[in-house]
């Protein structure tokens, strides 16, 4: 992840605090997150250890990109 201008990479996978946070991508809490997954409108992680999970760089473009349509 590019941390000067907070863009993600064209592929592969991201960590939590890589993208959502004050001054992110994404600028909600983490417990705000969690409650979107939790409803379904946010992408689920992939557990990859018993204490770290990584989202796929796809999935949260989508759901970027479906924000971005939600507030046309």
């Amino acid at each position: 992840m590019n941390r000067d201008n907070q863009t993600l990479p064209m592929e592969g996978f991201a960590r939590l605090n890589d993208f959502v946070g004050k001054g992110k991508l994404i600028p909600i809490s983490r417990s705000s997150w969690y409650s979107l997954v939790r409803a379904g409108r946010a992408p689920k992680p992939t557990l990859i250890g018993p204490r770290m999970s990584v989202y796929e760089i796809s999935a949260i473009r989508r759901f970027v990109a479906s924000l971005a349509e939600a507030n046309r």
